[in-house]
């Protein structure tokens, strides 16, 4: 296969608002094998893009939060080798989009760590980062029917620029609107902060309004990219502050159950009356990844404990629940599905 780039749109439609502009390293360690594998030329590629490689052997490497290149077409048994040159832990976790049940996921990869795996099978496998599930990455193996019904050109536009951002300093419980001045920002220019992103309203090439998400008290990078992948990044720009709103307590049980997409159901169960539970659980009917937790508070807001996946990958469970003293308890946890769909539930329980 000759090397091409060939843009998507509609392959891996989820991931088209977590894109972000890659560059693919010249730096002889890049490749697997003290350096069997290697670019030829420095150069840019959108995110949004597809390079095809004739190798057995390639390499993808993971920096400043993104899969350098992030899509790739492969022939079968290829062996990908993901590198993590980035200052903070990953994960990469796939499937076949034929199989979506079927998670395969890597262990958590430190700095310097590598990850290895190689496709035999022919398909489009999606896959993220279990632990930033904004990070988006997608494999072609061999040639698929369905390839052909998957491409189409997109427009090329100019890379974005930001030149200011007001207010730069809001609450950490959103919805504040500020207004991002720039240039070559086009209808779909997504605003993204630290690792979630703003509801944005296009005003023109040079205005972009964006309402705040919640999030915890950081000062952080705010990037904004364009639908061909193009972005741009205003380091240490913005900041979120201030204390995060507590749900005041009432005498009667009046919490409410927040439930996550493919909720099956949780033990103990929201609004139940028990004893001290030695286990806590919450399940699915879709696998999760790394990167998903529970966790358990009393209402004073204090964290008691927390736990992780189950084997199955169909839900989270707290196994080593201390004993725990009569009155109420809220459950939250974070799941992260392998679209990259993350979300976040709670319930609560009554120990008598």
């Amino acid at each position: 296969m000759d090397k091409k780039f060939i843009v998507l749109c509609y392959i891996f439609l989820i991931f088209i608002f977590g894109c972000q502009k890659a560059e693919i390293s010249t730096d002889k360690d890049v490749g697997i094998a003290e350096g069997n594998i290697k670019s030829e030329t420095a150069e840019k590629m959108a995110a949004m893009n597809v390079i095809t490689y004739d190798s057995n052997e390639v390499a993808v490497v993971i920096d400043e939060l993104a899969f350098l290149p992030a899509f790739i077409h492969i022939k079968k048994g290829t062996a990908v080798t993901w590198i993590n040159r980035d200052k903070v832990e990953h994960t990469v976790a796939f499937h076949n989009k034929k199989t979506p049940t079927e998670v395969t996921e890597s262990d958590v990869l430190k700095p310097r760590n590598e990850y290895s795996y190689t496709f035999n099978e022919e398909g489009v496998f999606d896959y993220i980062c279990g632990i930033h599930p904004f990070m988006h990455g997608g494999i072609i193996v061999g040639n698929p029917p369905e390839l052909a019904e998957m491409m189409e050109f997109a427009e090329d536009t100019e890379p974005p620029k930001i030149f200011s951002i007001t207010p730069n300093k809001v609450s950490v419980n959103g919805g504040d609107k500020v207004i991002v001045k720039g240039e070559n920002f086009v209808k779909s220019t997504t605003v993204f902060f630290h690792h979630l992103f703003g509801e944005v309203k296009f005003a023109d090439s040079k205005t972009l309004e964006a309402v705040t998400p919640k999030h915890y008290a950081l000062k952080m990078d705010v990037i904004v990219t364009n639908p061909d992948g193009d972005h741009f990044t205003l380091p240490n720009s913005f900041e979120f502050f201030g204390e995060e709103e507590q749900q005041i307590e009432t005498i009667e049980f009046e919490y409410e159950e927040k439930r996550t997409p493919h909720f099956t159901g949780s033990s103990p169960e929201h609004g139940s009356t028990a004893n001290s539970p030695s286990t806590i659980s919450i399940s699915f009917n879709y696998p999760i990844v790394k990167g998903s937790n529970i966790l358990l508070y009393d209402l004073g807001g204090n964290k008691l404990t927390e736990g992780g996946l189950i084997v199955t990958r169909l839900g989270l469970e707290i196994s080593n629940v201390p004993k725990l003293n009569q009155g109420t308890y809220k459950v939250t946890y974070h799941a992260i599905w392998l679209g990259g769909s993350a979300h976040d539930g709670e319930f609560y329980f009554n120990v008598k």
